[in-house]
């Protein structure tokens, strides 16, 4: 007995240190002499869990449990089995009888909070981790996890305030530095953000995530140029790209006969899809062979959609990068198109491992991804002009008209009358996220509001309903001599709700450095006019790409002082805005930015040269 206590502390010790082969070595040595020692059983269940082999922990957990059913942490351990296979049900019933038999075991309050929140019960799981909270306030773990269900919730100002709880008890938390700056990003609160992915990184340089959130907090600074967005996204390359040759290819396919696969974690009612599904129909009428490769789980009306006009429908969520990479050559892809970038849920992973003969970046992110094995972007003239082509590293695969197509909402909203005739005063509006409204953005609009008398600014955005977020842009206005009387923010719940909005508002206001895309085509599918400013890097142009297509460019400003003059202009005409109100919808519909055919064959062409450029000999 007293050899087997010793095996047992040792296991123990090893575990804790981190020394997983040391453990399980001792735990085995155990039950090789005693087959139903819960203790070893336990433990080695934790370590093989821990090792990614969820049934066969659950398994041994089981065990455990069947020697020892009164013991609560045995109850909440297997709970965690079952969440690793997805079994919530279960998972949930064995943290409910941990805690009927231990009601302060903070653990499995934490468990249960989080399979609660798996479950989509989020007043349930905060519930869970305030009382975890009261029993044991100082675990920096428990502070993260109910910050990220707020966050989760909207309430922003309050996940902040836990998240710094956290890093007051750990502050060498490399993920809650990382949560922290994607909730200040929410806020707007870009530098702070940008701050915070730095520290996270410093702390854990293999914290992909922190990579690609900096990389798109990048994207909302004003004092960030082209320049310093390449030099990032290579410096994230070179740490997130696989030092091994791509698997050879085999060059089989005819030209008249290319495979495409695109690749998105958000094949869902999304803004992607906005700018994918008409797309997708219309390449059926083409010689392209299209695939779809989905990077999440959750699939709604719109999924089911563009898997009916997809030639392949694949789902790669929590499929490592050489399985999906085996996938896509399984599927012989010739041409594999990234439809994130560096935002959520993307799978540059499978890029960076070249997959394919031939791969593309499109859509989601304005930059460069900074992969060597990213062969090129899909752009335009506007967004990406020949000056530019140094501060990305792919090549710039250029379309004619406008680099995206939008598909109209499927809601029979008409545009309504010009608000500005009822109301007695004109509405300026911006429906976009508020870290796109930057420092110069806001100082703009405030010298607009007060070259327009009495004129109102209307933001709608989801997390504008977080008081403490309404309040910082209200301070924000108030700093440029704007009072809250002429600010209007507030959460529009759908995207129904924010289409009906847009009766409300005459004129779009598309902030910078970061411009509008699905806010702006919706802007102008309700009849709204968009005043943009031309910048210096992609994010900064798509205002101009997006009007130019409707020849709408005397509407893009070259300077600051230009788009006061051109919005306090349009504000001035009531006929012009009028007569735009009523006819930006079909003119929208009739331009090249909603021509879905028109653009399936385009990007065909481009595709088709590509690869004769490349592969041909």
């Amino acid at each position: 007995m007293a050899e087997r206590d010793a095996l047992l502390a040792e296991a123990t010790e090893h575990h804790l240190a981190g020394r997983r082969d040391e453990a399980e070595a001792a735990c085995r040595t155990v039950l090789a002499r005693e087959a139903d020692n819960a203790e070893a059983l336990h433990l080695l269940g934790l370590l093989v869990l821990e090792s990614g082999n969820a049934a066969a922990g659950r398994d041994l957990l089981a065990r455990a449990v069947a020697k020892q059913p009164w013991k609560s942490m045995l109850h909440s351990d297997l709970g965690l089995a079952y969440r690793a296979l997805g079994e919530e049900d279960s998972a949930i019933a064995c943290f409910g009888k941990a805690l009927k038999l231990q009601p302060t075991l903070v653990a499995a309050h934490n468990n249960l909070g989080m399979a609660l929140k798996a479950r989509g019960d989020l007043a349930g799981a905060a519930a869970c981790y305030r009382k975890a909270l009261g029993l044991a306030p100082g675990i920096a773990e428990l502070h993260n996890n109910l910050g990220n269900l707020l966050d989760q919730q909207g309430h922003l100002g309050e996940a902040i305030d836990c998240f710094e709880r956290a890093l007051a008890l750990k502050p060498d938390a490399a993920s809650t530095h990382h949560n922290l700056a994607n909730t200040l990003l929410r806020q707007g609160r870009v530098p702070e953000a940008v701050a915070r992915f730095r520290a996270a990184l410093d702390l854990d340089p293999n914290l992909a995530a922190a990579g690609t959130n900096l990389l798109m907090a990048l994207q909302y600074d004003a004092g960030a140029d082209a320049a310093l967005l390449h030099q990032e996204a290579r410096a994230w390359a070179a740490r997130n790209s696989q030092p091994v040759p791509p698997a050879p290819f085999t060059i089989g396919t005819s030209e008249a006969a290319l495979r495409v696969g695109f690749v998105c974690g958000d094949f869902r009612e999304h803004p992607t899809a906005y700018f994918f599904a008409s797309l997708l129909e219309a390449l059926a009428e083409t010689g392209l062979h299209a695939v779809c490769y989905a990077n999440h789980t959750e699939e709604d009306a719109m999924s089911r959609r563009l898997m009916a006009h997809a030639r392949g429908w694949r789902r790669i969520a929590g499929m490592d990068a050489a399985r999906a990479a085996q996938l896509v050559r399984r599927d012989r892809i010739d041409i594999l198109v990234d439809l994130s970038g560096h935002t959520k849920d993307n799978r540059l992973d499978l890029f960076a491992l070249g997959t394919a003969p031939m791969q593309m970046g499109w859509y989601a992110y304005p930059g460069t991804t900074g992969l060597a094995r990213m062969d090129h972007v899909i752009a335009d003239a506007r967004v990406l002009p020949p000056s530019e082509e140094r501060f990305f590293s792919e090549t710039p695969l250029r379309l004619p008209d406008c680099y995206l197509c939008f598909t109209p909402p499927d809601a029979p909203l008409t545009p309504g009358p010009p608000p500005m005739g009822e109301a007695g005063f004109l509405r300026f509006g911006s429906f976009n996220n508020p870290a796109k409204l930057s420092e110069p953005c806001i100082a703009l609009w405030a010298r607009l509001l007060h070259a327009v008398p009495e004129s109102r600014l209307v933001l709608r955005f989801r997390f504008l309903a977080d008081p403490p977020t309404a309040q910082r842009l209200r301070q924000a206005f108030a700093a440029h001599g704007i009072g809250p009387e002429r600010l209007d923010l507030a959460h529009a719940p759908s995207r129904a709700a924010a289409l009906a909005a847009y009766r409300g508002i005459d004129i779009a206001l598309d902030p910078f450095p970061y411009n509008g895309t699905t806010t702006s085509c919706e802007a102008l599918w309700m009849g709204v006019p968009l005043v943009s400013l031309r910048g210096g890097r992609f994010a900064a142009r798509v205002g101009d790409s997006l009007l130019a297509a409707l020849g709408l460019g005397e509407l893009v400003a070259e300077d600051e002082a230009g788009y006061i003059a051109i919005a306090a202009a349009l504000a001035a005409d009531a006929e012009r805005l009028a007569a735009l109100r009523h006819a930006l919808r079909p003119r929208l519909l009739a331009s090249p930015l909603c021509d879905a055919p028109r653009f399936a064959r385009n990007l065909e062409t481009a595709f088709r040269q590509a690869w004769r450029t490349r592969w041909a000999s």
